[in-house]
């Protein structure tokens, strides 16, 4: 059965396999206030048939509270500008990539600024005051 998001993701953005090296490049030319992380378990990449257009980057999580052997964190999430639903489909696919490795848990933080939209949209709960 497909689903919304399916039928979205088929229709404007493909899901591709992405080097390490691409990502970190991807994040240094376009993620709005952090640099690219310094290592990670798995990465993914969407592009819209013609170019590479956003990235999700996944590793252990930075916390060792969090270091538990079944959960891990998305390190960065970096769309270009004036792609619509991009974050909430690499967030999406990361939490099933991670579910499909036998991970319990995927976590992440966000700016206390940010409203978070791209993390509900992408079915992701809030844990704590003003994280997701």
């Amino acid at each position: 059965m497909r689903t919304k998001g399916s039928d979205i993701l088929s229709k404007k953005y493909m899901l591709q396999p992405i080097e390490w090296g691409e990502v970190q490049k991807f994040i240094e030319e376009f993620h709005r206030h952090n640099s690219p992380p310094q290592g990670h378990k798995y990465s993914i990449g969407l592009n819209d048939g013609k170019e590479v257009i956003g990235v999700v980057t996944v590793g252990r999580p930075i916390a060792r509270f969090n270091q538990d052997g079944w959960t891990l964190e998305v390190t960065r999430c970096c769309v270009k500008e004036g792609y619509k639903d991009a974050n909430s489909l690499l967030y999406a696919a990361a939490w099933r990539v991670a579910r499909n490795l036998g991970y319990k848990r995927l976590i992440t933080y966000t700016l206390i600024s940010g409203p978070g939209t791209s993390l509900k949209a992408a079915g992701w709960k809030c844990n704590r005051a003003n994280s997701i």
